[in-house]
């Protein structure tokens, strides 16, 4: 059975669920039992996606603020560029 990792109605991936008992059939509460696996799983790798971009969003504030501390307070940002 192959389910797809779908979150905030985008799909970003699929799993494959596998019997390996031999005359075994999936059920549909072992379907419901992957989708919500699935659902879980899609949510966890966003979550993921959205934490590193957090982190890395705030490296670049945290960056673009320490530039700012080191310019002279009165100084024109334009001097820094040719224009």
């Amino acid at each position: 059975m192959t389910l797809p990792l779908t979150v905030r109605g985008k799909t970003i991936g699929a799993m494959q669920l596998v019997i390996t008992k031999a005359g075994r059939r999936y059920t549909w509460s072992g379907l419901a039992l992957g989708e919500e696996i699935t659902r879980r799983i899609a949510m966890a790798i966003d979550n993921a996606q959205l934490f590193r971009a957090v982190r890395q969003s705030e490296a670049t504030s945290k960056f673009f603020s320490e530039v700012a501390l080191t310019l002279p307070a009165r100084s024109s940002p334009m001097r820094y560029f040719d224009v």
